[in-house]
């Protein structure tokens, strides 16, 4: 039996539109939902991407922070030695220029000096040779007081040039520091203790300018009233009285001489028959006595009396010794005066106290007399550097270096002939009092 299939009811077109106008809004809906998570995912990923950034960036700032640290301390640091430096320098400019400063001082007070002896030799120029100073050579006593004056340390000529020279060295160093700017300077003992001995030497030159000044003033002033003396100047009046001085003090140690030649002659007599006598004592006594004990005695008594007789000749040749060095001093005293000027002249360096000559003493214990180069060196140093004397013949100083001496022979020589003065001569004059103990 055949089943007869009903045929299929025809659909409707609006339910169709109907079924498509329901799909739409859902796909739309999935459309938005998977955009929204797509946009949620790729929110999530751009989250954690900023959060990495981020991390990555504070890691960044405190590395940065921690290098502005470390840079901001050594910028203290560099500040910090930088005023350190400034200061430094700024020190080091006060202690230049003080020192500069005092050296001006000093170099004024140089100039004054140099002034100052030039005016003085002009003075004694004029007095020596004019018509004042032959108001003075008509008064023996102004004369004399004029001469006594004079007879004085007087700064030599070549002292200003001579301490300018070594003013000049010590402002160097200081000089140096303030034209490039240096830190750290700071004056040295020895430059302070250098530059105080100049100024030292300037005040007492310039003390003894003021004084030979004021003294020759006061003469000047006293023979206002005086007729010159037409028949010599000043000079010539002094060079008599030099001449008769010293035939005077020549006369006075020859007769102390001659005195104590005398003297010793008589003592020498007396003690030679006193011992004659006693020699013929013994020998009688020995002739009438027997015994070998008081024959002993009595030749022992008689050698000893020959001892003493031995020792009187002994003062009799030391005598004579002694009255020949006299006379060979008084033919040398110009060369003396001459070669030993630094040392003879009035002065207060080279002796422990006071003013006057030099001490013997004091040049002995420098090793000044010391027959060898370091003592000529020694002899030199004293006599024309640390001395407030007039050099005479002795030159500047100079090192004994195969240098220095080269071409320097009648230098030496001149220097050799002074340490022989005071080798020979020189208790002679402690004892007549040209030279301090």
């Amino acid at each position: 039996m055949n089943q007869q299939t009903d045929p299929a009811p025809a659909r409707n077109p609006d339910e169709s539109r109907l079924d498509l106008g329901r799909l739409l809004p859902i796909g739309a809906l999935v459309l938005v939902v998977g955009f929204g998570g797509f946009a949620y995912l790729k929110s999530l990923q751009e989250a954690e991407n900023a959060e990495s950034r981020l991390a990555e960036q504070t890691n960044q700032n405190m590395e940065l922070q921690k290098q502005m640290a470390n840079l901001q301390t050594v910028m203290e640091d560099l500040r910090t030695a930088k005023v350190y430096e400034e200061q430094e320098k700024s020190i080091s400019q006060v202690n230049s220029m003080a020192v500069i400063e005092q050296g001006e001082l000093v170099s004024a007070q140089i100039d004054l000096l140099s002034q100052k002896q030039s005016a003085l030799s002009k003075r004694i120029s004029e007095l020596e040779k004019g018509d004042v100073g032959r108001k003075i050579a008509a008064s023996p006593k102004l004369v004399a007081e004029y001469n006594a004056a004079l007879d004085v340390t007087l700064p030599g000529p070549t002292i200003c040039s001579s301490l300018s020279s070594r003013l000049d060295r010590l402002m160097i160093a200081p000089a140096k520091a303030i034209d490039e700017k240096v830190g750290g300077y700071v004056p040295s003992g020895a430059l302070q203790s250098s530059l105080a001995s100049i100024e030292s030497q300037v005040s007492d030159a310039l003390a003894a300018l003021d004084r030979v000044t004021s003294d020759i003033e006061a003469i000047v002033q006293q023979a206002q009233s005086l007729q010159p003396n037409e028949s010599q100047t000043l000079a010539q009046a002094i060079s008599i009285l030099s001449q008769a001085q010293d035939a005077k003090r020549r006369e006075l140690v020859s007769g102390q001489v001659e005195q104590a030649k005398k003297e010793a002659a008589e003592k020498l007599a007396a003690q030679e028959a006193e011992n004659r006598a006693k020699i013929a004592e013994a020998e009688r006594k020995a002739a009438e006595m027997v015994g070998d004990e008081t024959a002993a005695k009595i030749l022992a008594d008689a050698k000893s009396i020959k001892a003493e007789i031995d020792a009187a000749k002994a003062v009799r040749a030391a005598a004579e010794a002694k009255a020949q060095l006299v006379r060979e001093y008084n033919r040398e005293l110009p060369q003396v005066k001459q070669y030993l000027q630094a040392f003879l002249a009035d002065g207060r360096k080279l002796r422990t106290a006071g003013s006057g000559p030099a001490s013997l003493s004091y040049l002995v214990g420098k090793g000044a007399l010391t027959p060898s180069n370091t003592g000529l060196e020694e002899l030199l140093s004293l006599g024309s550097y640390y001395n407030d004397r007039p050099r005479g013949a002795l030159p500047e100083f100079f090192y004994f270096n195969s240098v220095n001496v080269t071409g320097k022979n009648d230098k030496i020589a001149a220097i050799e002939k002074a340490q022989q003065f005071l080798i020979k001569f020189g208790e002679l004059m402690v004892e007549n009092g040209t030279l301090a103990k």
